[in-house]
């Protein structure tokens, strides 16, 4: 009976050895410690041969590290939390980026359980072997010591076959719920297939939107780009024109600077006449002078032609008295006394003349110091009368220009004034039909506004006529204009009150266009001006 029993035993538990091994797996997956307990006291309670001691010793040390194996999974999916797969939020609700974060989340937790899940399969493969291989050594233990203890491993393995079929039963719940488990990921998996599909679909539609509004987008920043371009280049040309205008600006007071005034007008003018009278002055002391350097010339050339002739004189005696000396040494003796009173008559003659001749000499090098240091003065005058010349030519110079400045200023002014006073009778002109409008209905809020505007322009128009007009009258007076009302960079606009009467909005349009009109002629008039001013004190730099 022993060996009929225990063939079938172990080819049952061939043939099942993995519904075994699974079983064993679930069971230390699912069930409670106790079950284990239960089972290695049955295992210990068992009593085997001595000489098989050995084989069912390291058959229980496997089986227990199996247990505490199976008992540490167990605890590993207990300690595994669940994780939703979509927020308790509507899906109607939720944005586009939101659906594609909720999507990635849930195949990424989906690939997690599957890896776990092929961790699982893959232990419970390597328990499997090991079980068959514990069952192999069971078998070899059974088989190889047949005779006397056939009953204890009879016993043995009935308990270890009520034990599998246990074990078997909790394989099948534990699978039953496991596949449940796996339909229900499936379910869920599908359901999040769908919402991925609906979420792309969403975000393909609002893709498409997001490209439209982008394009939209670009043209408009292309758009805007050209119109800062233009702004760019606008501003680049109202730089330059401010540069321009600040070159003037410095221009214009410099020269206003280096400008004489009345004031120094008048100086020149009076140092102008005082170098002429001095001028003159000098023209007749150089007259003077010449006449008397005239008349010391002709006295030195007669008293030149004096001592010429006392030299020849003088030879004339000295020779005569050589003459005389020799024959005084040759006739010594018979020499009479007159003869001898005439020579020393005669060598007191010549010592006078010596004596005059030597008068003579001073007096001719004193007239020539005279001379020479009359020169000098002469000289000096001369280059005074030519400094006084230049200069009043220049003062006369700049006296025609100014002139002719002043005359082109009248000129200016005359203009000015013309256009000044067909600018107040259409002003007046404007106020009579403001006036008479105003006694006419009452005003709603756009014509309210547009009067509003009317009032403020005309305010602004009569502000710079009356701006211009200024600089106008200071040129004309010769004092130097005020360059900022010149150029208008200090305007200040008045505000007006607004009329309670009515009015007709398209009249008020046009009068509004009219007082525009009428600004942009006097800003042409004040840059006209400015102009020529310019051009003037261009050419007087010039010039100077």
């Amino acid at each position: 009976k022993i060996p009929q029993n225990t063939k079938p035993s172990t080819d049952y538990n061939r043939v099942c050895g993995k519904q075994m091994s699974l079983g064993l797996n679930a069971a230390s997956m699912f069930s409670t410690p106790l079950a284990a307990q239960s089972q290695t006291t049955k295992l210990e309670a068992c009593t085997l041969h001595p000489h098989e001691n050995c084989a069912h010793s390291a058959w229980k040390q496997h089986m227990d590290c199996v247990r505490l194996q199976l008992e540490q999974m167990h605890l590993q999916n207990k300690a595994t939390c669940y994780y939703p797969l979509v927020n308790s939020t509507s899906l109607h609700t939720l944005d586009p980026a939101q659906w594609i974060g909720i999507g990635n989340t849930n195949e990424n937790l989906l690939l997690e359980k599957e890896i776990l899940i092929d961790r699982q399969r893959q232990h419970i493969s390597q328990l499997e072997q090991k079980l068959q291989e514990s069952e192999m050594q069971v078998h070899s233990a059974l088989y190889g010591h047949p005779a006397p203890y056939g009953d204890m491993h009879l016993f043995r393995i009935q308990e270890l076959q009520q034990e599998n079929i246990f074990l078997r039963a909790q394989f099948t719940e534990k699978t039953e719920s496991l596949s449940k488990e796996k339909i229900e990921l499936e379910r869920e998996l599908a359901a999040s297939e769908a919402g991925v599909k609906r979420i792309q679909e969403t975000h393909k539609e609002t893709t498409q939107k997001y490209t439209v509004e982008l394009k939209k987008q670009e043209e408009r920043v292309k758009s805007r780009d050209k119109h800062i371009e233009h702004l760019k280049k606008k501003c680049q040309k109202e730089l330059d024109q401010n540069r321009e205008k600040q070159q003037r600006i410095e221009t214009l007071e410099r020269y206003v600077a280096d400008l004489p005034l009345l004031e120094d007008h008048q100086k020149l003018s009076q140092q102008l006449k005082q170098s002429q009278k001095t001028a003159s002055t000098l023209q007749e002391t150089v007259t003077i002078l010449e006449r008397e350097l005239r008349d010391v010339r002709t006295d030195c050339r007669e008293k030149e032609l004096q001592l010429e002739v006392q030299k020849h004189k003088e030879m004339e005696l000295l020779s005569t008295v050589r003459s005389l000396q020799d024959k005084m040494q040759q006739m010594k003796p018979s020499v009479p006394e007159d003869y001898a009173q005439a020579i020393e008559r005669e060598r007191g003659e010549k010592e006078g003349l010596h004596k005059e001749r030597d008068l003579l000499r001073k007096i001719v090098e004193n007239q020539k110091k005279k001379l020479d240091q009359l020169s000098s003065q002469i000289k000096d005058l001369e280059e005074q009368i030519a400094q006084d010349d230049g200069t009043a030519q220049a003062l006369r110079a700049e006296a025609l220009k100014q002139a002719n400045a002043l005359q082109q200023l009248r000129r200016a002014v005359k203009e000015l004034a013309s256009q000044n006073q067909e600018l107040m009778e259409k002003n007046l002109t404007f106020q009579e039909h403001l006036r008479q409008m105003e006694l006419g209905q009452l005003l709603s809020d756009e014509t309210a506004s547009l009067t509003q505007e009317l009032h403020s322009e005309l305010a602004s128009c009569l502000q710079d006529l009356h701006s211009v007009y200024s600089v106008v009258t200071q040129r004309a007076q010769g004092k130097d204009p005020n360059l900022s009302l010149l150029l208008g960079i200090h305007t200040v606009h008045y505000s007006v009150q607004q009329e309670k009467d009515l009015l007709k909005p398209d009249m008020l349009a046009k009068k509004l266009e009219d007082v525009k009109q009428l600004h942009k002629e006097i800003e042409d008039l004040r840059t006209a001006i400015s102009d020529r001013y310019a051009q003037d004190v261009g050419d007087n730099c010039i010039t100077q």
